[in-house]
């Protein structure tokens, strides 16, 4: 199995799943060049009430927000938006709470899954296993991110559930 060959089934992958197909390895360089060179000029946030951020990101997680964006007729600067960070490397990228911008964050999550089962895939598979081989650990690499993930989303809700059960209580205490 070479590189290219897992490259071509992540991506087939994410374009079963609804991803737009016009974003590929070609777009999203070519798109982080760009974002390189505006980040160069010295590109901020524009000050606005922003609903959610993602911080310490790299012109490539720009590059895929803004095709993706794009893809969704969502606009930079109304709907989400991007800056330089203050150690001149990194970037934060901000979201309006506008019901197409979940639509964005969740087509970045599944991108963000899918790495990660790339990467894993791309450990566990030698250059001898066949494309059969590699669809496979695909399979179970996704199955297992996707229970690990609804494991700690469970751990979330309990925890959460324990927590505001002890408040209610000391709040109940100091009523008394």
């Amino acid at each position: 199995m070479r590189r290219e060959d897992l490259r071509r089934e992540f991506w087939n992958f994410l374009y079963s799943q609804g991803f737009p197909s016009v974003i590929n390895d070609e777009t999203l360089f070519l798109v982080a060049e760009e974002i390189y060179r505006e980040a160069f000029k010295g590109k901020h946030l524009r000050l606005k009430n922003w609903s959610f951020i993602h911080g310490g990101e790299h012109e490539e997680d720009v590059a895929l927000t803004r095709l993706l964006a794009e893809s969704l007729g969502l606009r930079e600067g109304i709907d989400w938006d991007w800056g330089i960070e203050p150690d001149n490397y990194h970037f934060s990228i901000v979201f309006s709470n506008r019901y197409r911008v979940r639509d964005l964050l969740r087509l970045i999550d599944l991108y963000n899954e899918a790495s990660l089962v790339l990467l894993n895939a791309g450990m566990k598979l030698t250059s001898k296993d066949s494309i059969d081989d590699a669809q496979q650990v695909f399979a179970e690499e996704w199955k297992r991110i996707r229970e690990e993930k609804q494991h700690l989303f469970s751990e979330t809700i309990q925890w959460s559930e324990k927590a505001f059960k002890i408040l209610t209580e000391r709040m109940e205490k100091r009523l008394r």
